[in-house]
């Protein structure tokens, strides 16, 4: 971040999967800057990408809510964001100290509902990863 140079756009997204949201950002006749997320954390996430069959296969428009000890979040697939910018079709959750999800559902574009409950004993921090990814596709 010492650099300075004209940003014309910007991409976010888990580039390492390691749980953390890093940036690559794009400046005006200069390179591309790679910004790595390397914060230290103990909190749970989990990232979550559909594969829409009977819509979209990158299922921009879903809406996915997820519901963990209480509490309800919700976030919307989407395919850009400005001029040269895309916040990725992966949908990253913050859990805090609560590594457990209760549900997941995602609203298709066409209106159909998926819901999914994790098993029993689902942990969004197994086997030590900062990150836990659930992929979940659209039935036709």
């Amino acid at each position: 971040l010492q650099r300075r140079a004209s940003t014309r756009g910007a991409v976010f997204e888990d580039f390492d999967q390691d749980g953390r949201l890093d940036a690559i950002v794009l400046n005006c006749d200069d390179t591309a800057q790679v910004l790595r997320n390397l914060t230290s954390t103990s909190n749970a996430s989990i990232s979550i990408r559909c594969i829409g069959r009977a819509t979209n296969r990158d299922a921009v428009g879903a809406r996915i809510t997820i519901r963990s000890a209480g509490s309800k979040q919700s976030a919307e697939v989407r395919s850009g964001r400005g001029y040269q910018s895309h916040c990725g079709t992966q949908i990253h959750f913050g859990l805090g100290r609560v590594p457990r999800v209760d549900e997941i559902e995602v609203l298709w574009p066409d209106g159909t509902v998926t819901r999914w409950q994790p098993p029993a004993g689902f942990r969004a921090d197994e086997h030590e990863q900062v990150t836990t990814r659930v992929i979940i596709q659209e039935h036709p």
